[in-house]
């Protein structure tokens, strides 16, 4: 095997550490740390364990591009940590059908997997929505689930599957609808209930068009748009590539009322989005390892930015 590539279980433990150094600084920027510390502090290390431990049983260790894209679909991982026994629906190039994501997405699992999310959801509902501290919270939570959970509300939308169970823990749609309601001054009370669960009832609603095409093709396009594949190094790539972000969250998100707060929500998101490893941390960490373009091209998919 070619030096330049490492291990699989080796990038995931980087990943992992990254993650969670990541997650310190943002508890650092929180306006509470007893409640998004706790979240940070509880639900990421016993989660990152529990994936490592499942990618590593399962994706050969000289096998960096089954290790890489196992580990960073986060659909493909919730999987292996959701079932059984994941070897037969376990994908090398980490994609995963969507009828062996609803076989695993029972009640029972995801209830138990995403409990501490939901009670840190359920506090924040739960409490006066015209708190400035909650309303950070909701940014941030809008950031955080944008890249982790919204191919899952794009893919599994149509089937009907979201108007289910879990479709009331977390809905990145309706969580914009909140908080532009919020940053408008409009009433927030409608159409979520109290608790912060959603209405199933209004999932496909009109009440939601704006927020569809805020989130569809012009979004998606102008992601595109920042990222290529120069010849530059690591330094020049992660410069321009910050500054780009930086830019095209100001020109989208200020405009669209989701920063009423100023650019430090914008800060904390961008430390993530980078080390957000679906997405621009594949393509950093392979031009670290010198990994060639073109297979960073084949598993970089723009369609889940």
């Amino acid at each position: 095997m070619d030096e330049r590539y490492l291990k699989s279980t080796a990038i995931v433990r980087a990943y992992e550490k990254k993650m969670l150094d990541t997650a310190g600084r943002l508890r650092l920027l929180s306006a509470d740390e007893s409640t998004v510390g706790r979240l940070l502090d509880g639900l990421l290390p016993a989660t990152f364990g529990r994936w490592r431990a499942l990618v590593e049983e399962l994706v050969p260790e000289d096998d960096l591009r089954a290790g890489l894209l196992a580990f960073f679909d986060f659909r493909n991982v919730i999987i292996l940590a959701s079932a059984e026994n994941p070897g037969d629906d376990f994908y090398p190039d980490g994609q995963i059908k969507i009828d062996t994501l609803r076989k695993y997405f029972t009640e029972k699992k995801v209830a138990e997997i995403y409990q501490p999310l939901r009670t840190y959801l359920s506090k924040i509902f739960a409490e006066k929505l015209d708190n400035q501290s909650n309303l950070n919270y909701i940014n941030w939570l809008v950031f955080w689930a944008d890249y982790f959970y919204y191919p899952w509300v794009k893919d599994l939308s149509p089937n009907g599957f979201w108007q289910g169970y879990w479709a009331h823990l977390i809905d990145l749609l309706n969580l914009r609808y909140l908080v532009r309601r919020l940053s408008s001054g409009a009433d927030p009370a409608f159409p979520f209930i109290p608790g912060g669960w959603l209405d199933p009832g209004q999932l496909k609603s009109g009440r939601n068009q704006e927020l569809r095409q805020f989130v569809q093709k012009p979004f998606l396009q102008d992601y595109r748009r920042i990222f290529d594949f120069s010849s530059e190094d690591e330094y020049e790539f992660r410069r321009r590539l910050e500054k780009n972000i930086r830019k095209f969250l100001l020109d989208y998100l200020r405009p669209a009322k989701l920063l009423p707060y100023g650019l430090e929500p914008v800060f904390a998101f961008l430390e993530g989005f980078l080390l957000d490893g679906r997405n621009v941390n594949f393509i950093v960490v392979s031009k670290k390892m010198k990994i060639e373009p073109e297979l960073i091209k084949e598993n970089y998919d723009a369609s889940y930015i």
